[in-house]
């Protein structure tokens, strides 16, 4: 008479096995796995099947095998939540403790285009490339039996209908810094998909922006930036950097008109046919931008300026009077005169 036996490797626990005869000459043996002992390890799924016949171990009895459980594999990558339009995204599947089986992979919602191919002995990389925005289920199973999380829902975005409408390269602490977001898409875009902001610096830590929906297709984005410094501020969808995004921003110091020091020969008299010059140094005052204002004579009266080839911080401006006469010239700094300005200057002939 044939008789079998299945221990549980890890908790040595017996297990019941049928056998059932099907011919003369084979007989299966049936025994249900215990799943529910699972500890995690390799070695919960491996099994020993002793089979005698009249008491005596058959020839290799006992035997060691492993089962299929599905429950043990896992899932690690971006892949798995969000996917890039267009793009090739991936994930990987782990199946070291599931025992023997078959990867299968189905996505449900689209025709994507898919690829399942070994990593190694016990992982193995799946790669799909959406083609249109919308939720997609990627369904993963290992011996036919769904893994934990399947079937996993990805949201399917495209950054390229976003783009920064107003970016900026400096701006000051203590005002916020707002700009917009612009989408170039249909409903289904801005159904599934919001842009978030996040600033980021060395040694600091991330400064989170907010992000509030307009009409016709529009985000008004603010983030408030509290220190001085060189700051990277990424604009995503889903994760995914939008066009234009990061943008480089160096945060600068609330602007000090009265810093802004303006001297040189330009400023004083001048004659027709000689070059008047001067230099503004703001290199203490702050975040901002020089702006000038010519009142005299019209159109015999254009000023100049370019950075300093010398001094940092410095603008240096030049002008060639074509009239006598008294000129005007306001130079202000974040909309502010700034000492002595406006300045006075009499241009004479030869």
């Amino acid at each position: 008479e044939l008789s079998a036996a299945v221990i549980h490797a890890a908790t040595k626990q017996q297990l019941p096995a049928k056998v059932t005869q099907v011919s003369q000459e084979w007989c299966d043996i049936e025994f249900h796995p215990d799943l529910g002992s699972s500890s995690g390890s390799s070695s919960h799924n491996v099994y020993q099947l002793s089979v005698r016949y009249d008491g005596e171990h058959i020839n290799g009895s006992p035997f060691r095998f492993l089962s299929t459980d599905a429950s043990q594999c896992y899932t690690r990558g971006k892949g798995l939540t969000v996917a890039r339009v267009g793009d090739r995204n991936k994930f990987l599947v782990c199946t070291e403790n599931a025992g023997p089986g078959e990867l299968k992979v189905d996505i449900e919602g689209g025709e994507e285009w898919l690829d399942v191919s070994t990593a190694n002995e016990t992982q193995y990389e799946v790669s799909y490339v959406p083609s249109t925005v919308s939720i997609i289920k990627i369904s993963v199973k290992w011996g036919e039996k769904s893994i934990p999380g399947s079937p996993f829902k990805v949201k399917c975005c495209d950054p390229s209908k976003f783009i920064i409408a107003n970016p900026f390269k400096e701006a000051s602490v203590g005002e916020p810094l707002q700009f917009s977001v612009l989408v170039d898409g249909s409903e289904s875009i801005e159904k599934w998909e919001e842009p978030t902001v996040v600033a980021r610096a060395r040694h600091k830590k991330n400064i989170p922006g907010t992000v509030k929906k307009a009409k016709n297709g529009k985000y008004n984005c603010k983030i408030n930036i509290k220190e001085t410094g060189k700051y990277v501020v990424h604009v995503c969808c889903n994760g995914f950097e939008i066009e234009g995004s990061p943008m480089k921003v160096r945060m600068m110091a609330p602007p000090v008109p009265k810093n802004v020091i303006a001297y040189g020969p330009g400023l004083e008299d001048g004659v027709i046919g000689q070059r008047g010059q001067f230099t503004i140094n703001a290199a203490d005052a702050g975040y901002g931008h020089i702006t000038y204002i010519v009142c005299g004579p019209k159109n015999a009266f254009q000023l100049n300026m370019n950075r300093h080839p010398s001094i940092q911080g410095a603008i240096q401006a030049q002008y060639s009077p074509r009239r006598s006469g008294v000129y005007t010239i306001s130079l202000m700094w974040a909309g502010v005169h700034i000492p002595g300005s406006p300045f006075t200057v009499t241009v004479k002939d030869e």
